[in-house]
């Protein structure tokens, strides 16, 4: 009799945990935290679970803080970024550089993440690799989808020399731009260019921190001139650039030295 009872108490448990598990089906948890998308079902229509392709889709979430930013580098890249950071080619999380990313609408602000994974092999038809950052996203600004700008810097921070794009001129396929000496006369320089940063254009070779170029003006090299100088600045060198000038009278820039 007793071991009948007994029966009956673990059959009588096991249906109340079984209730408790059907029970636990009317409520549906997501795994991650993020934003909800619309409702595709409202409250009483019927529903087909399962892992099939029948199954009914409730809603969609995605995560947002942290978010994923997926993006390719190309081979030389890769190559300098693993000889520069041995532990990346393992996908590990130590010692790796730090990456940059912008919306293309915003161009001051910026967000920092840490670079997480790297590609394990370079895809043939593109000589890219993937790679995914992690980054933080308190304002939500940032959605998946976005198309952005990423930046990863890979070797040592060097002074570099910045100009106004516009006081670039070109001569049989060499690049110049004219300087004023000591004595206000223009002066030829060839220089050799590099990207645009800010607005204003990397000067590889031919310009020291300091010197003051021309950006506006009908001048020929040796001529002695009467400069109004601007600070170097794009938004104040365009408005230079529209007051009215000869060739005695013309827009100059001091050169500036970015770290």
């Amino acid at each position: 009799m007793l071991s009948a009872n007994n029966a009956q108490v673990k059959s009588a448990k096991a249906a109340v945990e079984s209730a408790k598990l059907n029970l636990s089906y009317t409520q549906i948890r997501s795994p991650i935290a993020g934003r909800v998308d619309r409702a595709f079902i409202t409250e009483g229509n019927l529903v087909t679970g399962g892992d099939t392709n029948e199954a009914t889709r409730l809603t969609t979430i995605v995560s947002i803080d942290p978010i994923y930013a997926y993006f390719d580098i190309d081979e030389t890249t890769f190559h300098k970024l693993t000889s520069l950071q041995p532990s990346t080619i393992k996908n590990s999380a130590t010692a790796l550089p730090p990456v940059t990313i912008r919306l293309p609408n915003e161009k001051h602000t910026q967000y920092t993440g840490t670079l997480n994974f790297i590609g394990n092999q370079i895809e043939r038809t593109t000589g890219t690799v993937k790679v995914r950052a992690v980054i933080a996203n308190k304002d939500g600004k940032l959605i998946p989808g976005t198309f952005i700008r990423a930046q990863l810097p890979i070797g040592e921070k060097t002074p570099s020399i910045l100009i106004d794009d516009q006081a670039i001129a070109s001569n049989q396929g060499q690049n110049y731009v004219l300087v004023l000496d000591k004595n206000n006369k223009a002066e030829y320089r060839p220089v050799e260019l590099g990207a645009m940063i800010g607005g204003l254009r990397v000067i590889n070779h031919g310009l020291t921190a300091g010197e003051k170029i021309i950006i506006k003006g009908l001048i020929r090299p040796g001529m002695e001139v009467m400069p109004n100088p601007i600070p170097m600045h794009p938004s104040l060198a365009a408005e230079a650039t529209q007051s009215t000038t000869n060739n005695k009278h013309l827009t100059v820039n001091e050169v500036e030295e970015k770290q």
